[in-house]
């Protein structure tokens, strides 16, 4: 969907510097020049040239960034493209318009036939005289960068395909994904679920003492011990249930072990995969 918004805005965006850009050239000025003659026209074309080009900037800038958020690539034609547009129009608006203006006050003091005055191809080449020549040709090469960046825009933005159902297939296919059925839990009595619970906070404790004393590591392993002893005492579970138990519980005798014999940093390690195993019987048992 973004893309095909972003599209949208740089199909109207270069619909803008086409049609604005002809309307200027070529039918605003002939009429106005024919009508008006050079003197009056002049001035309302100078003025009516800095609002154009203005409007052009901006709008080749959201051609650029809409190009920018259709494709997601820099370095692609599109992009490039509205920025050579856009490099021609900036540089036209913000370096040459303002001296082609102000040497056009200069150009209306000369003195020209009255078939010069009513020319279009004078102006296009002069603008309002010799003395802004050459500033008036510089503008119209800039717009010529411009069209040299706009144009194959438009043929590189004809040509993009865009998915717009690409968005909707993808939920689609989302919405048909099967959900996961929960994972059944075997039902332990509550006398194994309370043994356990106290191992997982005798290991929790001793962990968050940091590195155990032997006496400590001595102490921990007894009360686990006895934890562990009482969790077979006690429990009541039969069948399938039961079988699952004992071999959750399985894996925790070593590791007792383990932990009976170490001290330090091993003491430390020993105790946190006590409590990883531990942790897990909440997801097998309930």
């Amino acid at each position: 969907m973004t893309s095909t918004i972003a599209r949208t805005i740089d199909l109207l965006a270069l619909a803008y510097v086409f049609g604005s850009t002809a309307w200027f050239f070529f039918v605003q000025a002939p009429v106005l020049v024919k009508r008006m003659g050079r003197d009056r026209f002049v001035p309302l074309q100078m003025s009516l040239a800095l609002v154009l080009f203005r409007s052009l900037s901006v709008a080749l800038l959201v051609m650029a960034g809409a190009a920018l958020a259709s494709t997601h690539a820099p370095g692609s034609t599109l992009v490039l493209t509205a920025l050579v547009a856009l490099a021609g129009a900036v540089i036209n608006t913000v370096f040459v318009l303002p001296r082609a203006l102000k040497t056009g006050g200069v150009s209306l003091k000369e003195v020209q036939s009255i078939d010069e005055q009513k020319s279009v191809g004078n102006f296009v080449s002069q603008g309002g005289g010799q003395a802004s020549a050459f500033w008036h040709r510089v503008v119209v090469v800039f717009v010529v960068v411009m069209l040299a960046g706009a144009v194959p825009h438009a043929v590189a933005l004809v040509s993009v395909d865009v998915p717009a159902e690409a968005p909707h297939e993808h939920d689609h296919a989302a919405a048909k994904a099967p959900t996961p059925p929960p994972v059944a839990k075997w039902k332990a009595n509550a006398e194994t679920t309370e043994g356990i619970g106290t191992m997982l906070t005798l290991v929790r404790q001793a962990a968050q003492r940091g590195e155990p004393t032997p006496a400590d590591v001595k102490a921990t392993a007894a009360q686990l011990d006895e934890a562990f002893q009482n969790v077979f005492r006690r429990c009541t579970m039969t069948g399938e249930a039961h079988e699952a138990l004992h071999a959750f519980l399985l894996p925790l005798a070593p590791l007792m072990k383990e932990l009976e014999a170490s001290e330090g940093p091993a003491a430390v390690r020993t105790l946190h995969q006590l409590e990883e195993h531990l942790e897990r019987y909440a997801t097998s048992f309930e």
